[in-house]
């Protein structure tokens, strides 16, 4: 499956695949229950979408975004909105909600 973001900076289309999708939710879960043994892209963009800028190389978040390039950032800002709305339509112990670091208003 395939999803299109519109760039509108560079007038260019961002094809987000699924396996982006499903591998930054994977290294989320990973990064959120302690496992640290993440490639350089998958680690940037857990601590990204869980809130853990402390687990960043540079404080500058930017950065972060221009190094896993274009196409990950921005499948790690629409996991952000993923997270965000499960958290606000399922109930905390439903097994796709999310949990810990990866909640952002109701963490537990």
């Amino acid at each position: 499956m395939m999803k299109q973001v519109i760039d509108d900076m560079n007038n260019r289309v961002v094809r987000l695949t699924e396996y982006d999708f499903d591998t930054i939710e994977q290294a989320s879960e990973r990064l959120n229950n302690g496992d640290l043994k993440l490639s350089q892209h998958e680690h940037t963009a857990a601590a990204i979408v869980n809130g853990r800028m402390d687990l960043l190389e540079h404080a500058d978040v930017r950065r972060a975004l221009v190094s896993m390039g274009r196409g990950w950032a921005h499948a790690t800002i629409e996991m952000i909105f993923d997270h965000w709305e499960r958290e606000m339509q399922l109930p905390s112990d439903h097994p796709q909600c999310p949990t810990g670091d990866q909640r952002i208003f109701t963490r537990d």
